[in-house]
């Protein structure tokens, strides 16, 4: 190392809070710079290397190019000329002036980090790292910025926390009061067996790069398993110590239906059926796209739980469903008293009995106080863990129907076996191509497809996500007013800010073919059958979410035959828009959506609920986890606890174990 005066570097950093420090071993490395040795001569090479600089002239600040061109400091070109210790000359290039140097502008000779590149001009570096003559022999890791800490303040805090007396048992505590394994327990599941403190040592504090990033590649191994574990134990804790509920008169009620019920629908009835006189699991979910029959499948088990003297309570997302819902039970005439909830008809707390009901209500149905032996959540993406979760008694049963799960809910599908029930096959033939355009010549597509629509007798919608202009972004009462002028009379506005009454007039114009183009908001995602629709569009689709344009999508050919579903881009979408758009137009089956949605958006709180999608916030701080790594995880439990021979050559010699 030559004349580099070693320091104890560690010994020198200040004390830091323990529990902070703790958090600081979860924050992942970006990666490893190597300054374990000082080369004395440069050579091109496209691998960062620690050189000797000494400095043989003045600093020269030179013209740029328009490429580079800028009245900012920072962007000053700046060359220093340098040699190395054996004296071979090269030069040293600063974007952002001398001062890009730090405290090694005055100095005789440093050293650097950089890349040394062969020019025209001879060897040339840009912007190398100034490295501290203690850092000398050792591997740096690297670290985003995290609350206004930079990478070196964030090292010196691991470090400090690694020498911290009791820092594993306080990392033992920590991991397993966040998902009730020690951190040890889950190392073990990875089949790492060199413990915590070899595996942050490894992982902050590295005898090599290539040790850090096998560290790094087991964090996502820990990472994957850690999920994995949090949503077996989600699945057992919304899941468990049910009750089994009787049931009555399910023949009878299969007299009374007046549809042919498809195989799918039979076998859905006969799913939930075992499910609700099972005791075990509490959960399931009935997936099933729009028109393939998922009320009348949970309909027929919550009536017969009903009439067997059970309470029972259906959840909707809005007044035009329980409509619907309760007009199908007077259909069925089982005798049960259905009783429901909405924000005009808003229940007061009723004493709980122990007699039989049927409760069907929007989140009104919440505010009465009672809880019950079976909760359908119909729709269950439109609502939160919490309310899903607070009509249902201890032992009571949850069954959840959806088209498109939200992520969460899909994640804990597939990787903790919530049961599921899926309906598949329609009573009628449906066809729906999904179509995008953009542009000013997708405009012109679009209005010629509308056109062509209304003029043969058929009908057509088009979606926007606002109701009236804001800024620069068209509205749904803007549209309607423009497009009343080219079809006079035809033409309905349909809204959330209207009254229920006139929602349902629109509805039902359009449903007499009185209406043949329907301007709305996203009021028509749910409970609206429009069966001559066989047109919709959504303009500015990337304003919406897969799970509301897959259901937007379902308003279209209702009662079967062809139709047309269309992404309106006033621009080309890019990234998520553009995934989210070829997904809609690859894909049809809602619960492929929703495993494309898991997929783009993130599993979100699979432990608590709190967040339905997104990043899941387990263990690492910046650790990205696919759905991929974690069915990976799954696959391999119980898994093999021994390591493979190279692995344990990386981490056995190093001393990382003493």
């Amino acid at each position: 190392m030559g004349d580099v005066n070693e320091k104890n570097w560690e010994a020198q950093l200040p004390p830091q809070d323990a529990s902070h420090g703790c958090r600081s071993l979860f924050v992942l490395p970006t990666g490893y710079s190597d300054y374990r040795h000082v080369r004395d001569s440069f050579q091109a090479s496209d691998a960062p290397t620690l050189y000797r600089f000494h400095v043989t002239g003045d600093a020269t600040e030179v013209e740029q190019t328009e490429l580079f061109r800028s009245n900012t400091a920072k962007n000053k070109l700046v060359i220093v000329p340098v040699t190395s210790g054996d004296g071979t000359p090269a030069q040293i290039r600063l974007y952002g002036g001398i001062y890009a140097l730090g405290s090694a502008r005055n100095q005789a000779s440093f050293l650097g980090h950089a890349k040394m590149l062969s020019t025209r001009d001879g060897l040339m570096c840009m912007n190398p790292i100034i490295v501290e003559r203690e850092l000398v022999g050792k591997v740096v890791p690297t670290y985003r910025k995290l609350d206004k800490q930079d990478s070196s303040a964030q090292w010196r805090e691991v470090l400090n926390a690694l020498a911290s007396p009791g820092i594993m048992d306080r990392v033992e505590a920590q991991v397993g009061a966040q998902i009730g394994l020690s951190f040890d327990e889950l190392l073990a599941r990875t089949g790492f067996r060199f413990g915590a403190g070899a595996f942050f040592r490894a992982l902050h504090n590295p005898i090599s790069p290539e040790q850090g990033a096998d560290a790094l590649s087991w964090s996502k191994s820990i990472g994957a398993n850690a999920l994995l574990y949090a949503s077996l134990s989600a699945s057992r804790s919304e899941g468990s110590a049910s009750a089994a509920f009787s049931m009555v008169g399910m023949d009878a009620l299969h007299e009374r239906v007046t549809v042919r019920l498809t195989s799918d629908q039979l076998a859905a009835i006969s799913e939930i059926t075992a499910f609700i006189s099972t005791v075990g699991i509490r959960r399931m979910l009935l997936s099933g796209d729009v028109g393939t029959g998922k009320t009348l499948s949970y309909l027929l088990p919550a009536i017969a739980a009903a009439q067997a003297g059970h309470r029972v309570a259906i959840l909707l997302p809005n007044s035009l469903l329980v409509a619907s819902v309760i007009d199908q039970i007077t259909h069925l005439k089982s005798g049960v008293a259905a009783r429901s909830f909405t924000a005009d008809n808003k229940a007061r707390r009723v004493e709980t009995t122990t007699d039989g009901c049927l409760h069907i209500g929007t989140t009104a149905l919440i505010s009465g106080g009672q809880t019950y032996d079976l909760v359908v959540v119909d729709e269950m993406q439109k609502f939160s863990v919490g309310q899903r979760q607070a009509l249902l008694r201890p032992r009571g049963k949850l069954i959840e129907s959806t088209a498109t799960c939200v992520p969460r809910s899909q994640a804990l599908i597939s990787f903790a076996g919530t049961p599921v029930s899926r309906l598949k096959e329609r009573p009628f033939i449906r066809q729906v191509t999904t179509q995008m355009l953009c542009g000013s010549d997708g405009r012109s597509e679009l209005s010629r497809r509308i056109h062509e629509t209304v003029s043969t007798g058929k009908q057509a919608a088009v979606v926007y996500s606002l109701r009236s202009k804001k800024g620069e972004r068209r509205s749904a009462e803007q549209a309607h007013a423009e497009l009343e002028k080219r079809f006079p009379g035809r033409v309905g506005l349909l809204h959330g800010a209207m009254s229920e009454a006139d929602k349902q007039s629109v509805i039902e114009r359009m449903t007499d073919n009185d209406l043949s183009l329907l301007v709305c908001t996203t009021v028509l995602e749910l409970g609206i059958t429009l069966p001559s629709l066989s047109l919709l569009a959504v303009v500015n689709p990337e304003r919406f979410g897969l799970t509301t344009l897959h259901q937007l999508r379902g308003r279209v050919g209702r009662h079967g035959g062809e139709g047309r579903f269309v992404l309106y881009h006033e621009e080309h979408p890019e990234g998520d828009a553009a995934l989210r758009s070829d997904v809609l137009c690859r894909v049809d089956d809602g619960f492929v959506v929703a495993e494309e949605d898991l997929r783009l958006r993130g599993m979100g709180d699979l432990l608590r609920g709190g967040e339905q999608a997104g990043k899941s916030r387990l263990l690492f701080e910046n650790l990205s986890i696919t759905v991929e790594d974690v069915l990976e995880a799954a696959s391999t439990q119980p898994k093999n606890t021994t390591t493979p021979e190279c692995e344990v050559a990386i981490f056995a010699t190093s001393g990382i174990l003493d």
